[in-house]
């Protein structure tokens, strides 16, 4: 009888093997339902394969898709906000930089609204420098081309950034 840790040992280690027949384009089942096992078990995958996740998370994020704010404000919560990896983090943050470009015109304030500021608000307060690096400077480009009534709310977080950095 497999012990505990001797189970999730080989979920992972099938789980790794899958990924890489998906990475080399030999993987045919069904993707969806292989990324939700990635993603129950993504606090104990590789960051590599939580970057993996993203990324085929972020194709299903466009406005085409009903709902895509709501996914995209739920990709933030995991693997922003809960999220201790720097490298999954600002993978992320990659994602939600590539979205606002992307559907800025139309969006902008929807997104700013409901995923931008809930998710950067404390900033200025996180403890990895890489990543409150990358998040101001998305702030600091939002804000420059911002047309919204936002844009006061992207300075504070901002401005909050500049005076925890001078402490």
């Amino acid at each position: 009888m497999l012990r505990s840790s001797e189970l999730k040992a080989a979920i992972h280690n099938v789980l790794s093997a899958v990924e890489e027949l998906f990475d080399q384009n030999d993987f045919h089942g069904d993707e969806e339902r292989f990324f939700d096992l990635v993603e129950k078990n993504s606090d104990d995958r590789p960051a590599a394969s939580v970057v993996n996740l993203i990324t085929y998370r972020a194709q299903s994020i466009h406005p085409g898709k009903e709902g895509w704010v709501q996914d995209l404000q739920k990709l933030m919560d995991k693997y922003f906000r809960n999220e201790s990896r720097s490298v999954v983090r600002m993978k992320v943050l990659d994602v939600l930089s590539f979205a606002l470009s992307i559907n800025r015109q139309f969006y902008e304030e929807e997104l700013i609204e409901k995923v931008v500021t809930c998710q950067l608000a404390h900033i200025p307060e996180d403890k990895d420098h890489q990543v409150r690096k990358l998040a101001t400077q998305l702030l600091v480009d939002l804000a420059e081309c911002c047309h919204s009534c936002h844009f006061n709310s992207l300075m504070d977080i901002i401005e909050r950034v500049r005076i925890s950095a001078s402490l």
